[in-house]
């Protein structure tokens, strides 16, 4: 991929078409004073999407993808942790496993590029 940002450019314009399209479906029987807080929440959200999307593509062209990748997964083990400590969400044991083993590759990633 010549330019990871003229990648990340269409990818966007293109969904937002689809997206635009359910959002519209989904929201045009509420209130005003609903459609607003979820807006400001989504377009933020968007934001922070494109932001670490970007990077990632970046770190894809800078560095080894095997390493990017591990990282990028390694981020459900902080979606869980953020979800079970702070928005008090249940994790039971088996999610609490594999995300414990994405993690794990993730250490074994680090520690195996270092021999």
């Amino acid at each position: 991929m010549a330019d990871p940002f003229t990648f990340l450019v269409w990818f966007v314009v293109v969904d937002s078409v689809f997206v635009s399209v359910i959002i519209w479906r989904r929201w045009r029987d509420l209130p005003e004073e609903q459609v607003v807080p979820l807006a400001k929440r989504g377009i933020i959200g968007a934001l922070v999407a494109f932001g670490l999307f970007g990077s990632i593509l970046i770190a894809t062209r800078v560095d080894h993808v095997g390493e990017v990748a591990a990282l990028r997964e390694s981020s459900v083990v902080f979606a869980a942790l953020i979800g079970g400590l702070i928005l008090g969400e249940k994790v039971g044991v088996l999610g609490a496993g594999l995300t414990g083993l994405i993690g794990f590759g993730a250490v074994v990633m680090e520690v195996g590029d270092g021999a």
